[in-house]
């Protein structure tokens, strides 16, 4: 599986980056580790928040939680580029199941607390396959971007 975008999610990124386009107006952008047996493949595209996916099974370790994440957008030539702080997890060990997904969403203002998944829309679906061993895990971003969208 190729890493694959929300379309819902990306309103969502871009309701917040730009306050008062809709209802969405605040949020803060996150990202999550699932495991293997999540159906997030399956249920993606139709998924307008995490709720909406049918086996979402995060990650779960004592030291691992979610993580706030920064977004940049730019114009590059004939394209706008999204791109994102590389994420790290400290001294991620190994949990029950195996990391395979790496979600990135936005938390909109007054979610439930963590680990609720309502409220929480996608953006991003990454491929992270790994084997935490109590080190730090950092999934880096390229340098040129993680999404680019045609302007022209």
């Amino acid at each position: 599986m190729s890493d694959r975008a929300n379309p819902s999610g990306l309103k969502a990124l871009f309701d917040v980056l730009v306050a008062g386009v809709s209802p969405l107006t605040s949020g803060t952008l996150k990202a999550m580790i699932l495991n293997a047996s999540s159906s997030v493949v399956a249920d993606w595209d139709a998924a307008d928040t995490l709720d909406d996916i049918t086996t979402p099974a995060e990650y779960v370790e004592a030291s691992y939680s979610r993580l706030t994440v920064t977004c940049t957008v730019a114009i590059d030539a004939d394209e706008m580029v999204l791109d994102f702080t590389d994420l790290l997890w400290a001294s991620l060990a190994a949990g029950a199941n195996s990391p395979e997904f790496i979600v990135l969403y936005v938390e909109k203002t007054g979610a439930a607390a963590d680990p609720a998944f309502t409220d929480r829309v996608p953006i991003l679906l990454l491929d992270a396959v790994f084997t935490p061993d109590g080190t730090n895990y950092t999934y880096v971003i390229p340098s040129q971007g993680i999404y680019r969208i045609p302007t022209a």
